[in-house]
């Protein structure tokens, strides 16, 4: 039986240089889960057709039917690598009644990925004896009256579960002033992103650098984030130490960024080969050929 990646939030529909584009972090890490050998479910609200769209690329759905997508609108500053984005809709609540139909165990794959303010922390309270890796970039978002995006102190209370893994964006907590102390307070470990430069890291008391190993032409970098957390959280679910899994999800990461939309497409071994051009660190060697070795 393979194993299980469970992604939940909003898939969303994404207009960014006058193209509709499916998008959102839980099709994002869904579809990269995929191409790492696990059946991947997406618990979501969309609209049906959007849902057959992604049934179609082979990845189940759970959805709460929406009559309409969240749609955000992105226009993009690639010298800054930063995004500004407007939310001209939103789906339905995911509640934690969606997530009944799945029995969830511990050895599932499960990230938590608002896009917005779908997932509240009653759904994530309930997952108490599951190991998560949580994304949340949405818990940090407001909607103004100009339908801008904005950057805020989290909306979250009552937020029991701690996640066993934590990737935000700088971006993402720059509304809030105590937005990383917030992070570290409900995660064991906690990744800052931030572009190209340095990732800092947050494991067992300690706070270091990672540095992007790997840079590529950039085409799209829509979705590159939800690609390297999900990579690097599969691999420390396989056991692979922290700082090694950072590097492999980088990698994987780089895959996006040389595509536009969904079209991408990597596997293991290309993560492990491309990873092969630039270190010969014994440890990472040993972390790449155990990454190989799972499925």
């Amino acid at each position: 039986m393979m194993n299980r990646f469970i992604a939940i939030g909003h898939v969303t529909t994404d207009l960014i240089d006058g193209e509709e584009r499916l998008g959102g972090s839980s099709l994002f890490t869904a579809l990269c889960a995929k191409l790492l050998g696990y059946q991947a479910t997406i618990v979501t609200s969309c609209t049906k057709e959007t849902e057959n769209t992604i049934s179609s690329r082979g990845v189940d759905v759970l959805n709460k039917v929406s009559s309409h997508d969240t749609v955000f609108e992105h226009i993009y500053d690639s010298a800054r690598r930063e995004r500004q984005s407007k939310c001209h809709s939103e789906a339905l609540a995911i509640h934690r009644n969606c997530l009944n139909r799945l029995n969830i165990q511990p050895h599932d794959c499960v990230v938590i990925c608002p896009n917005m303010h779908e997932v509240d922390s009653e759904l994530v309270n309930s997952l108490a004896a599951i190991p998560l890796m949580t994304m949340p970039q949405g818990w940090f978002r407001r909607v103004n009256q100009e339908k801008q995006v904005i950057h805020s102190s989290s909306w979250v209370s009552n937020l029991k579960k701690r996640s066993e893994l934590l990737i935000a964006s700088r971006q993402d907590l720059e509304g809030d002033s105590q937005g990383e102390m917030w992070c570290r307070t409900h995660s064991d470990h906690f990744v800052i992103t931030s572009g190209i430069k340095p990732m800092n890291v947050f494991e067992d008391h300690q706070n270091y650098e990672i540095s992007v190993p790997y840079l590529v032409d950039e085409k799209d970098a829509t979705g590159a984030g939800d690609i390297f957390a999900a990579t690097t959280w599969i691999a420390v679910r396989e056991n692979i130490p922290l700082s090694n899994a950072i590097k492999i999800g980088s990698i994987a990461a780089s895959y996006k960024i040389e595509k536009r939309g969904i079209g991408f497409n990597f596997s293991r071994q290309a993560i492990v080969d491309r990873l092969n051009l630039i270190t010969t660190n014994a440890s990472l060697k040993e972390s790449m050929n155990r990454f190989l070795r799972v499925l």
